[in-house]
């Protein structure tokens, strides 16, 4: 997956909670060469708080128009690109930017010879045969990067994140009551999955392609053995 200096490692949703933090600490892991955020707007050398100095590049790109050259050189991609209905201006809209957006990313990732691993976000109980419109996008996302045959994919199923002062009004009521996956976690272990691919990957390996699908439990497992998150029990399943 990785140049012997480091991963380029892509970030699909960079603007957003966990897609910043991803940024932020991917540009201190020692398996990435350089973050490569795809934005819609430039932010700048101070848009990223947290990141390494001279680590991430932007990529000013157009979502509903991608161009191969817009995903060209990436050893890996993290996609946390996601929306609401509210934010989007509606389901329909929504659909656009969480399904068509994210599949177009990830062909035009495959299609790149360098690209050995996606990793996606979607959601506790996503699943193309839900009644419900939000967790159906998600299965059907999910579907479609399978099918799209990476060498290694990564699905990451969290149940309620906690944004800090990102949450929005109903996500405030369900952490009093029941509490969240910190982003920080999330974006570690996303993060410590990717170093754990790269440190696996052998040049010019083949076989057949490699697919797991992580929990909550998963997610604070593996960020707590990565140290960003208290003890909780976990379990990972293999797809």
């Amino acid at each position: 997956m990785a140049a012997p200096e480091g991963a380029r490692v892509g970030v699909l949703g960079a603007t957003g909670a966990v897609g910043a933090e991803t940024v932020a600490l991917l540009s201190r892991s020692p398996a990435v060469a350089e973050v490569v955020a795809l934005t819609r707007r430039a932010r700048g050398p101070d848009g990223f708080p947290g990141a390494a100095e001279g680590r991430v590049a932007e990529r000013v790109v157009s979502f509903g128009s991608l161009q191969p050259v817009d995903l060209a050189g990436l050893d890996a991609v993290v996609c946390c690109l996601g929306t609401t209905a509210a934010d989007a201006g509606g389901a329909a809209q929504r659909h656009v930017i969480d399904h068509d957006y994210v599949l177009e990313a990830a062909r035009l990732a495959r299609a790149e010879p360098r690209c050995q691993y996606f990793s996606l976000l979607t959601s506790a109980g996503a699943s193309s045969k839900s009644l419900l419109s939000y967790p159906r996008t998600k299965g059907q996302v999910e579907e479609g990067v399978e099918a799209l045959g990476f060498p290694r994919t990564a699905i990451w199923r969290p149940g309620l994140l906690d944004r800090r002062d990102r949450a929005r009004g109903v996500e405030r009521v369900g952490l009093a009551l029941v509490g969240g996956v910190p982003v920080r976690s999330l974006a570690g272990a996303m993060v410590a999955e990717l170093e754990r691919q790269a440190a696996a990957a052998a040049p010019g390996a083949s076989g057949a392609p490699e697919r797991a699908a992580f929990s909550d439990a998963d997610i604070r497992r593996i960020a707590r053995e990565a140290g960003f998150q208290p003890a909780s029990p976990a379990s990972c399943a293999v797809m």
